[in-house]
């Protein structure tokens, strides 16, 4: 096997296609050991935008105040209108490329002697990854942001992280697959204080800490994202997730959310009173926020609560120590999800740990430019490799879309943060 490595992906690096190849025949094909679930992403509908790159959603923030009660012969009530503003954004351009030899499409194309052409493997791949990494979008901030460094590191390759997605958590209750989890095998990473770029060639989940492919000298804290340099990273330039618009404070994109409720998500902080992080009163926390919803939301229809498993255990653990009946939902994905009070509470693998989101998926949708697909814009999926000294036997292609996360209603979703096991 070993005379049948060739050049196959890594923008001519060299690697193997030997995993798919075979020396006799057989029907079966590539097992994927990745898990590619993605049940957020699966619950977002798309909306074309309005005018090319930028969008608007026009939104009604306040109702008519004019009208009163007045004596006899009294002036009546000035005039009143309802508020109307609108959000406006730009869209976020995602891109999934792939590269690969004619040696590769050669060796495997029609061949008895392969369980599946290398060329639509690499095409399946790329779309594959894409997937996964929208999905993790879905659930950031937009601060691209993928984990922090969990201490300082000097010349060294094993770097231990923590804070996933960059957000804020009660350290002495993650867990190491929590900290890892935005960060995968040969994914490239930019450290953005040292400034280098690393390849991540191990992920140890029970310790928290990756691999790179060379030593690295780090500070603590520094953040993590996805790139290969200052230039081409993504810091700025991923979605406006659901961390970004499930808040209290700050802007929804061009709208300041002080003083204006029906812009605000119910932020409810579980480390403090009158929950101080007590992992038995996370059902008191649910009922807050339930009726916070109730009180807010011009919607609750479609409400579903997302959280990781450690957060989803928790919540089950409390019922059954309380002798109550844990009542199971099974979804269309095959998952089963436990209800409450009627709404689903559906675990999801990328969810940022210790938080519980509500969201009413009906106000969360994607603004889409155009569609999402091959780069073709001259005819050709497929576009032949040159380099300084002239062309290469091989072939890039890249996946894109033109994309934003939006919701139109953020006072109809809510989150509980901080939520720990102990």
């Amino acid at each position: 096997m070993a005379g049948r490595q060739v050049i196959y992906d890594d923008a001519g690096a060299a690697s193997t296609i030997a995993a798919f190849l075979k020396e006799d025949y057989v029907v079966n094909e590539i097992r994927s050991l990745i898990n590619t679930k993605t049940e957020l992403l699966s619950r977002i509908k798309t909306k074309p935008t309005d005018v090319g790159l930028n969008w608007v959603e026009p939104l009604k923030t306040a109702s008519s105040q004019g009208h009163g009660a007045r004596a006899e012969n009294a002036s009546l009530p000035n005039p009143g209108f309802g508020r109307y503003d609108r959000i406006t954004g730009y869209v976020k351009s995602l891109y999934g490329s792939f590269y690969i030899t004619g040696q590769s499409i050669a060796a495997t194309k029609g061949s008895r002697a392969t369980f599946k052409a290398a060329l639509s493997q690499a095409l399946d791949d790329t779309k594959e990854g894409y997937r996964l990494s929208k999905q993790r979008q879905s659930w950031g901030d937009g601060n691209s942001i993928l984990a922090t460094v969990d201490g300082a590191v000097t010349s060294s390759t094993t770097v231990p992280v923590s804070d996933p997605y960059g957000l804020t958590y009660v350290q002495s209750d993650l867990e190491g697959w929590e900290k890892v989890m935005c960060l995968k095998e040969n994914m490239e990473v930019w450290f953005a204080t040292a400034a280098v770029s690393r390849t991540i060639t191990a992920v140890d989940e029970s310790a928290g800490t990756i691999t790179v492919n060379t030593a690295v000298t780090l500070t603590d804290g520094e953040e993590i994202q996805l790139g290969s340099s200052s230039t081409n990273r993504n810091d700025g330039n991923e979605l406006t997730g659901v961390s970004g618009f499930v808040t209290d404070t700050g802007n929804y994109f061009n709208l300041s959310r002080t003083g204006r409720a029906v812009l605000q998500s119910t932020v409810v902080d579980y480390t403090a009173a009158p929950y101080n992080g007590d992992p038995i009163l996370l059902e008191r926390a649910m009922r807050a926020t339930n009726s916070a919803l109730f009180r807010k939301a011009t919607d609750q229809s479609g409400l579903v609560a997302f959280s990781n498993t450690n957060v989803h255990d928790t919540h089950v653990n409390n019922l059954v120590s309380e002798r109550r009946q844990v009542n199971p939902m099974e979804l269309k994905s095959g998952q089963d999800a436990i209800e409450y009070g009627g709404k689903p509470l559906v675990k999801d693998k990328d969810c940022p740990p210790q938080r519980m989101y509500w969201l009413r998926m009906d106000d969360v949708f994607f603004r889409q430019m155009g569609t999402s697909g091959w780069i073709d814009d001259d005819g050709n999926i497929l576009h032949r490799v040159t380099t300084g000294e002239g062309r290469v036997h091989a072939f890039t292609a890249d996946w894109c879309e033109h994309v934003e996360m939006v919701t139109r209603a953020p006072a109809n979703h809510a989150v509980i943060e901080g939520i720990t096991r102990t």
